[in-house]
């Protein structure tokens, strides 16, 4: 019987079944497993959806970008609404005269409503139309260094809570100055008269904290840009103990039972092309993560019992050849031979 914590399980889930209906099962199971065999205390079970599983890396490298993308949307929120808000407090004159005309609160707002509602929702569809052709820029560019970006689209819901967003800034600083002028005297601010007519101390209050939210944000934007760009610098120019000149990789897949004759078979016929100098089979290239977990066991300690009292150890398998085709230096004892088999004395 093998005891291994490192199954993995798919399964579909019967119509009216929740997610949440089926960890408590899976957690039952597990526990009255661990009664029956004292091995598999500690151990239990995580149900989670394909969907997560396979956008895991995907998304976790995506997020930094849709960060950046917020920041700046949330910067042209403030340019949108500080450009607003200005135009909206050198328009009192013009909300004084017609209070003055007998326009109620309705007839005053509907007119800055609608204008500032259709500028906030035109620089909302401009914007989802260029977000559209961004998505396929993105895709074009960083296709081969971001898991599934081939799947990714432009999300409805999220062009939706933008294109809301937008708007309430929008009627907001519109609607502002109009509903600052219902609670004043039209006759005042008719005396004063438009030209003389100054921005008070309320107005250049709201304005400061405006520009101080936007020089903020973008000064958060900078600063996430620049450690960005100098991570992506350290790892493109740190050494990776390897050399990766003049070395191609590619990923093959086995049909069948007879490993050994095909991984054999192909290593002899690569290594007859002219200009190979080295080639050899590995579970994965370095700096990918491609290994397995195997349980280590030290001479002359007892074995732990159970599967998580064990030392497990990330382990790759590779033949003979694959450090002198990495081009690693060997400083003490002996590279790998072909005849290091299972029948062969220990070294």
């Amino acid at each position: 019987q093998l005891k291994n914590q490192f199954a993995h399980l798919v399964g579909r889930l019967r119509a009216g079944v929740t997610p949440a209906e089926a960890q408590a099962e899976i957690t039952g199971l597990a526990a009255r497993q661990a009664r029956a065999d004292r091995d598999f205390e500690g151990i239990t079970a995580r149900v989670l959806s394909l969907e997560s599983q396979m956008n895991f890396e995907g998304r976790r490298l995506l997020l930094p970008v849709a960060g950046a993308v917020a920041l700046v949307f949330l910067i042209a929120c403030g340019n949108a609404a500080g450009l607003l808000l200005a135009r909206g407090l050198k328009r009192q004159h013009e909300y004084a005269v017609r209070a003055a005309l007998g326009a109620g609160s309705f007839q005053l707002c509907r007119p800055v409503l609608l204008e500032s509602l259709l500028l906030a929702l035109g620089g909302g569809v401009v914007g989802a139309a260029l977000s559209g052709w961004c998505v396929d820029l993105l895709k074009a560019v960083a296709g081969a260094g971001i898991p599934r970006l081939d799947a990714v689209r432009l999300g409805w819901p999220l062009v939706a809570f933008c294109l809301g967003a937008s708007s309430v800034a929008g009627v907001l600083a519109g609607l502002l100055p109009a509903l600052r002028s219902l609670g004043r005297d039209p006759v005042n601010e008719l005396k004063a008269g438009s030209r003389t007519a100054t921005v008070g101390r309320t107005e250049r209050r709201l304005l400061s904290r405006v520009a101080a939210a936007q020089v903020a944000l973008t000064l958060a934007l900078l600063v996430g840009a620049g450690l960005l760009i100098r991570t992506v610098h350290s790892l493109a120019t740190i050494r990776p103990g390897y050399d990766t000149k003049n070395i191609l990789t590619m990923s093959v897949t086995t049909v069948g039972t007879n490993y050994l004759g095909f991984h054999t078979a192909a290593l002899d016929r690569v290594a007859e092309l002219p200009g190979v100098q080295a080639v050899a089979f590995g579970w994965g290239v370095p700096l990918t993560g491609n290994k397995w977990e195997m349980n280590l066991e030290i001479e002359g300690r007892p074995s732990p019992d159970g599967p998580l009292g064990g030392l497990n150890v990330p382990t790759r398998s590779v033949t003979p050849d694959y450090f002198p085709a990495l081009g690693l230096k060997l400083i003490e004892g002996r590279a790998f031979r072909s005849s290091d088999d299972d029948s062969a004395p220990w070294v």
